[in-house]
């Protein structure tokens, strides 16, 4: 159980540094259960450094890369990314990324019943305002 001189395993569990094994969704999985997951080095190493920070970033239950979209965007492109992505519970800020201003949330109750000709409707007009939503700090 003892990994090096500095971390001792919670269970037995270590995976193989294996290309076909171990990649930072292993790793990532390896950690919730206690064990750890060492990564291979058959990746240059900005691809090592990529799985590393996956790796490192991750927080259990936190969507780390969202969809966001902007109050210009259309119901179309909600619509777009429910068939894309398979939801539509998208976050709407005033960049239209993450890092700006939280404005709301668009639902499927938000544009489900929409006709197709209202599809050019600007989020801004159906969202559910944050004034509306309960947000953690």
């Amino acid at each position: 159980r003892q990994i090096n001189a500095e971390y001792m395993g919670k269970t037995p569990f270590v995976s193989s540094p294996m290309d076909t094994v171990t990649e930072a969704n292993m790793a990532i999985h390896m950690a919730l259960l206690g064990g750890i997951g060492i990564l291979h080095n058959n990746f240059s190493a900005e691809e090592q450094i990529e799985e590393v920070k996956s790796v490192k970033n991750f927080r259990h239950g936190f969507i780390l890369s969202p969809v966001v979209l902007s109050p210009e965007n259309t119901v179309h492109d909600v619509l777009a990314t429910k068939k894309e992505r398979g939801f539509c519970g998208v976050p709407v800020t005033d960049t239209g990324s993450m890092g700006g201003k939280l404005l709301g949330i668009v639902t499927s109750r938000d544009v489900d019943l929409l006709q197709e000709g209202e599809w050019d409707t600007t989020l801004d007009k159906v969202m559910t305002g944050k004034d509306a939503l309960i947000v953690g700090k």
